[in-house]
């Protein structure tokens, strides 16, 4: 049902940050809308211990089944589409899939650090 409905979410969760912290947003409480996951994107992995993760890309849509207009990936291909059709150009790109990870002791600002990479460990090799 997930795959063919979505699950809710809320305009402000698109102000969520990895590195913890919600923004301030201007939608405030407002609204719902549907995180519609992309069957085209599904991506299977195993983990070892016999149970798959499937893992999608996801459209953000209104109730009413339209795409959201801060929808990051229905924003790319609006600017895709005027590239092509402004200057007649095909722009090809990769998704960059961005996590955190929470194996190690907190510490704000050394995100990007040679430290934080070594704290890693084996996790980083």
């Amino acid at each position: 049902a997930r795959l063919r409905d979505g699950v809710g979410l809320t305009h402000s969760n698109i102000m969520m940050s990895a590195f913890g912290p919600i923004y301030e947003t201007p939608f405030g409480t407002e609204g719902d809308l549907v995180l519609l996951p992309d069957p085209s994107t599904k991506v299977e992995v195993e983990f070892g211990d016999g149970a798959a993760e499937r893992f999608y890309l996801a459209d953000i849509m209104t109730l009413d089944g339209k795409p959201w207009e801060c929808c990051p990936r229905d924003f790319l291909r609006r600017a895709l589409a005027a590239l092509e059709s402004e200057a007649e150009l095909t722009l090809m790109a990769a998704f960059e899939q961005e996590f955190v990870y929470t194996g190690v002791e907190d510490r704000p600002g050394a995100t990007y650090a040679l430290d934080a990479w070594r704290r890693q460990g084996d996790f980083g090799e």
